[in-house]
């Protein structure tokens, strides 16, 4: 599937875009539709706390120079009614927008009582138990009135009402200053966000361009592709990743290669002794039972070899995918490997090869019998392959605290130290060095990595050259079985008898 990078980045484009409008136009409901409501909001806000603060002055004490310093401080116009709704002291006038001259208080004359307003400010104050402050209808000149109307309680127990007044000035005229400034700010906003928003775009898609151009390569067969994530961290990261599969992509290809070519010489020698000593029966040896004889036994032989190496092959294939099944139970490691190292004694009486074994007795893991035993029998064999002109190899099983010890060494040339952790891979022989072994099909070692690895163990190889390789393995001791009830009470009883 091909991705259109450019209608990918214009819709990054269209989306900054977007969000840029949809942030200048809550600005302008905030500046232009709800700045009168947010200004009157705040207005009485402020004067139910002056109110409040006024009502607990008095409260505390209730004397003229009260009045006084509570009108000076906030400069808010009051008046201090009872309930009755009889005014008993003015300070300010509460239907102006500035200060009264003259003295700020005085003492009003008991020459009216309870108002409509007032009923219907004071039933509310009752209902709800809390001061009310509200936006009344009446404007004074190009302001409106809030007020705020709440109950103060004296300490002899009389309870006044404090009935306070604001003037809130109309912002028609700023509303349309910020107006004229806004379309400005805006349209400078916008086409900057414009810009940005394209550079980002660019910044944003160029390197997933470049990604999927250099990926597009990869899947044609390039190998050799570099990724570059261009200075962003994500893109960075994925560029990283990706090199790292394309690494092991080419490490596997070369793999591959090598397992091919080797897997064909192998068995291109069977089977040209295969075809050589049939055309010597047909040729030479067809009236001669002992040469017939000995011809068909090589083909035998070779026939065999060669179907070892594709079971080996196959049981590679097994373990690496997964798919090979093990039954895992106790395992008597000691008994095992000897049977492993009777495979090899026609080895050491016909071909002179010397085999030292140490093997400590009643070692038991637990663990497939057979893919061991196949262990043994690749480790053994790499072993007699590569040993030096004395022929010598040396074989021991130990145990090593709570685990068992499995080494076999050699004499041969040994390996070099950079080439020691690609031994475990298919064929690490490679191509120019690679000869054919006397038991094995050259990819022994890989089985036993992938064995080893399914039985939770450890493995390894000291190896230096000119003075030979050790190869080991570690499994864990199986756990001792928990004596039975039973054999543990007659064994009590015969202590105690």
């Amino acid at each position: 599937m091909r991705i259109d990078w450019h209608g990918l980045r214009a819709r990054v484009w269209v989306a900054f875009a977007i969000f840029s409008v949809a942030i200048l136009v809550i600005v302008a409901l905030l500046q232009f539709v709800f700045l009168s409501f947010f200004n009157e909001r705040m207005n009485m806000r402020q004067l139910r706390d002056v109110g409040d603060q006024i009502s607990a002055d008095i409260a505390a004490d209730d004397t003229v120079g009260t009045l006084q310093e509570a009108y000076f401080t906030f400069g808010i116009p009051f008046r201090l009614m009872t309930e009755s709704g009889v005014a008993l002291w003015k300070c300010g006038d509460i239907l102006s927008t500035g200060l009264s001259p003259g003295p700020p208080c005085q003492q009003e004359m008991p020459d009216r009582g309870m108002t409509e307003g007032f009923i219907e400010l004071r039933s509310e104050v009752l209902a709800h138990g809390e001061p009310v402050v509200q936006m009344e209808s009446r404007q004074i000149g190009d302001a409106s009135l809030a007020i705020y109307f709440g109950p103060v309680d004296l300490t002899d127990g009389t309870r006044l009402y404090l009935y306070a007044s604001r003037a809130v000035p109309e912002i028609d005229s700023t509303v349309a200053m910020l107006r004229g400034q806004f379309f400005i700010i805006a349209a400078i906003v916008l086409v900057g966000s414009l810009i940005g928003a394209h550079l980002i775009s660019r910044r944003l898609t160029d390197p997933i361009t470049g990604l999927n151009k250099t990926a597009r390569r990869l899947a044609e067969g390039d190998l050799t592709v570099t990724f570059a994530g261009q200075g962003l961290t994500e893109t960075d990261r994925l560029a990283e990743t990706l090199n790292h599969a394309t690494t092991h992509m080419r490490e596997t290809e070369r793999s591959r290669s090598d397992f091919v070519t080797n897997v064909t010489h192998d068995l291109k020698t069977p089977l040209t002794i295969i075809q050589s000593h049939a055309e010597l029966i047909r040729d030479v040896s067809g009236d001669n039972p002992a040469k017939r004889t000995a011809h068909a036994q090589t083909i035998i032989d070779e026939a065999t070899r060669m179907t070892g190496m594709v079971n080996e092959v196959l049981d590679l294939t097994r373990l690496e995918s997964l798919a090979a099944e093990m039954t895992m139970r106790p395992v008597d490691l000691s008994e095992l490997l000897k049977t492993a190292l009777s495979s090899f004694s026609g080895l050491a009486d016909n071909e002179g090869y010397v085999i030292t074994t140490d093997i400590e007795a009643g070692l038991t893991v637990i663990g497939d019998e057979h893919y061991l035993n196949r262990v043994f029998y690749n480790l053994i064999g790499n072993a007699i392959n590569y040993t030096g002109d004395n022929k010598w190899i040396g074989v021991r099983l130990r145990h090593l605290g709570s685990v068992v010890r499995f080494e076999v060494s050699d004499t041969g040339p040994g390996i070099p130290s950079d080439q020691l952790d690609g031994i475990w891979d298919r064929y690490a022989t490679s191509p120019d060095t690679h000869r054919r072994g006397i038991v094995g099909s050259g990819i022994g070692l890989s089985i036993v990595r992938r064995v080893i690895e399914r039985h939770h163990g450890r493995m390894g190889v000291v190896s230096e050259p000119g003075k030979g390789s050790t190869f080991w393995f570690d499994l864990a001791l199986a756990p001792l079985p928990a004596p039975v009830a039973s054999e543990a009470a007659s064994e009590s009883a015969s202590v105690r008898n």
